[in-house]
């Protein structure tokens, strides 16, 4: 294995002493795209301890208008949502850090962690994580990758799906649901975490990383999202003077041509 292969985790599965009685198995899923299966990144007491921080601030999920820049619900998903910070407390801060050892991506350079609750018939419309909003492109920022920390089990359903995989492994296997025998999928393990690349090695977003979050067909399903930037996330007040740096110039221009 080179240098590059342990940099970008491309390697096809290797293991890592994690904490005492335990290890962290790390396995290739897919090239296309590029998926990985981290095995036991979480005890089951850390995954305990962020739905326990999470609970008493959950919210029906809404997205940011952007016409009328108000909060509205959200037609990719109908669950419940709400985001912790990663110096919340000691737990989520070592989680942070485990996060950006094990992916060689720096812990600066993700968002807030995003915690989801799923309830049966509940789950993520098929979508892509890269960015398409007006700050992150124009300071050279975009979203590398994702993680998607599985916090609890799932009777039957919950799987995450990559419709767009050049492989469709599941079909007619029993084990899936339906909607994950779409293409590759992977069931939710409390404890597990899916890594997957929403650029290619160009740096061009990658269209088969669109992936959907199935619907819970029995039990509940709780996952901890930790989307990472290329870089460090610009402060509010960064964004806001970039964005009427931008303003500004896009009202000269018009004014010039017109």
């Amino acid at each position: 294995m080179t240098r590059e292969d342990k940099v970008i985790g491309w390697s096809e599965s290797y293991q890592h002493k994690a904490p005492p009685k335990s290890f962290l198995m790390v396995e290739r899923i897919s090239w296309n795209p590029r998926v990985f299966l981290y095995r036991s990144l979480l005890s089951h007491d850390e995954c305990d301890h962020i739905i326990d921080a999470a609970r008493p601030n959950m919210v029906k999920a809404t997205i940011l208008d952007a016409k009328t820049k108000k909060q509205v619900p959200n037609k990719l998903r109908n669950n419940k949502e709400t985001y912790i910070d990663g110096s919340a407390d000691d737990t989520i801060e070592k989680i942070e850090h485990r996060i950006a050892r094990y992916t060689f991506l720096p812990a600066a350079n993700g968002e807030p962690l995003h915690i989801m609750q799923y309830l049966p018939g509940q789950g993520y419309a098929p979508h892509t994580d890269w960015l398409d909003d007006w700050w992150h492109p124009r300071l050279g920022n975009e979203r590398i990758a994702t993680m998607i920390i599985y916090l609890s089990d799932v009777v039957e359903g919950g799987e995450t799906v990559f419709p767009n995989s050049t492989m469709q492994p599941h079909v007619g296997d029993a084990a899936y649901s339906k909607c994950a025998q779409q293409g590759i999928a992977v069931k939710p393990v409390k404890g597990d975490a899916v890594l997957l690349y929403n650029l290619l090695e160009n740096g061009r977003n990658d269209g088969e990383s669109l992936h959907q979050g199935c619907p819970v067909i029995r039990g509940e399903k709780w996952t901890a999202t930790k989307r990472i930037l290329v870089n460090q996330l610009p402060s509010p007040e960064v964004a806001s003077a970039v964005q009427q740096a931008v303003t500004a110039a896009s009202t000269t221009r018009e004014a010039l041509s017109g």
